[in-house]
Parts: C-alpha cells; sequence; structure tokens
C-alpha cells in the first residue's frame, strides 16, 4: 500500500499493535494494522533504518 499523506501512527503497548492511516494515491483513507510479535526487535529495525549517513543511532527526543 502506497500513502500520499500520513494521518496517523499509533502504536498500542498493551496489545503491540501498530495502526497506521492516511489518503491513498486516489484520495480514499485507508488504515493499515500490523501485530508486532517482538517490539524490541521492532524497534531495533527502525533505528537501524533511520542511523544518520556516518553511522550514529538514531535517538528519539523525549516530549515531556
Amino acid at each position: 500500500m502506497h500513502l500520499r499523506q500520513l494521518h496517523e501512527i499509533r502504536y498500542q503497548e498493551d496489545s503491540c499493535d501498530l495502526t497506521i492511516s492516511g489518503l491513498d494515491s486516489s484520495e480514499q483513507h485507508r488504515r493499515v494494522h500490523i501485530s508486532i510479535k517482538d517490539p524490541e526487535k521492532f524497534l531495533n529495525a527502525i533505528k537501524n533504518a533511520l542511523r544518520s549517513a556516518n553511522g550514529e543511532s538514531f535517538r528519539p527526543k523525549t516530549l515531556d
């Protein structure tokens, strides 16, 4: 699925489900539910994908 416009990414910690929603190329609202069996592996894969060109790790900033 290709989203033209991302509206929301939501992670439900209790169920380990990731929901991504937005508009597709036809301006139709689409939602995808992804069940994550190993949250730690999933997070590490995202961090590796977001490494900088010089190999530095991605460090999310806290919002609080």
